[in-house]
């Protein structure tokens, strides 16, 4: 009697061991993807946050650096959504000078975003909160002090700007670094 040894592998032991290999494949390919989407995510969002880090802190500088001019164009002006200033802004060549700045509240339905613009044309994105947001305005620092939805003076700061959220208020102190 011959014995017949078997030797190699049927078709449909290749086909399955070939659809397995393809299931592994694609595995470590979505997974691979998947981490770049969740690399892609977390820079993003690093970025978003320390932009609105950095506006925020230019927002706060700007503000104490606020300052009334001999002219017009000294004038802080201020209503719910926009404030006009004269500050101190920072050159390239890293020294500072007077220039003019804008604060805008850009409302959308569901969010405010609040924008610095530079006179470089460069506007900043300096916070973004959920709901409608407004500037407010505290005259002199005393106990009948009161807050103002407009200012404009050219011949007094206000103390402060107060960021009126849904929420809470953020008070910016103003022109401390007064001459």
């Amino acid at each position: 009697m011959r014995h017949s040894s078997r030797r190699g592998f049927t078709l449909i032991e290749v086909i399955s061991a070939m659809t397995l290999v393809g299931f592994v494949l694609l595995g470590g390919l979505l997974l691979l993807d998947q981490i770049g989407d969740s690399s892609a995510r977390i820079a993003r969002e690093s970025r978003r946050l320390s932009s609105e880090g950095n506006g925020s802190r230019l927002m706060h500088q700007l503000l104490l650096e606020a300052s009334l001019g001999q002219d017009t164009a000294g004038v802080f002006w201020g209503d719910p959504t926009n404030i006009a200033l004269r500050s101190m802004c920072r050159t390239q060549n890293g020294w500072s000078e007077v220039c003019r700045i804008r604060f805008s509240i850009d409302s959308r339905r569901d969010s405010s975003i609040v924008t610095a613009e530079l006179p470089t044309g460069t506007t900043y994105s300096v916070r973004r909160d959920a709901g409608k947001v407004e500037f407010r305005y505290l005259g002199e620092p005393s106990a009948e002090s009161s807050w103002f939805g407009i200012w404009s003076s050219n011949a007094v700061l206000p103390s402060a700007v107060g960021l009126v959220t849904e929420h809470d208020t953020i008070v910016f102190q103003v022109g401390v670094a007064r001459d």
